[in-house]
């Protein structure tokens, strides 16, 4: 509607693992299978001098570079702002992943945040995700106006109105639509 008030963007904050790709990492993930894999990553998580690689396997969601090249348009509209990725995986795995599903940086840039970033839940295993930890943004909206894409309702606790649950991306359903 013309001369309304133009509203704050949204900021949009993405999971990654079970939301945007499924992982199955050699020795880590013993029985998770995927029916295809779109790319595979060397991830190293041992503490210098010493090295523990793992290779993993990536399997993207269907429609996952659509979704991206439509999360730019949007920000380049003004109606988007980020996105984010607020993910319990680690910083060397999210580095890895991050390399190959958005090279150059275009989508995400320096917009992550890892499982430090979490706060460990009461029950052993599970982290929330708390959207206050996202640095102001310059949007007038700030984290009020930020929306949470997450499959695991655990994430979701600390601002449930905030939130909104997809269902798991396993690797296995390539007509999913979510």
């Amino acid at each position: 509607v013309q001369g309304s008030p133009r509203r704050p963007p949204l900021l949009l904050v993405l999971d990654l693992d079970e939301t945007l790709v499924r992982v199955a990492c050699e020795g880590v993930h013993r029985n998770r299978k995927l029916l295809r894999s779109d790319f595979r990553v060397l991830v190293d998580v041992g503490t210098p001098p010493s090295h523990v690689t793992f290779g993993c396997d990536i399997a993207l969601r269907p429609g996952i570079e659509s979704f991206l090249e439509w999360i730019k348009t949007r920000r380049s509209e003004g109606a988007l702002e980020g996105p984010w990725v607020f993910t319990t995986a680690t910083p060397a795995l999210t580095k890895e992943l991050l390399k190959k599903m958005d090279p150059g940086g275009k989508v995400f840039g320096m917009r992550v945040l890892t499982r430090e970033a979490c706060s460990p839940a009461r029950m052993p295993g599970f982290f929330l995700k708390d959207l206050s930890r996202i640095p102001a943004t310059s949007s007038e909206g700030g984290t009020k106006r930020a929306v949470l894409v997450d499959n695991n309702p655990v994430s979701h606790i600390l601002q449930p109105e905030s939130s909104f649950l997809v269902r798991d991306w396993l690797g296995r359903d390539y007509a999913d639509s979510e």
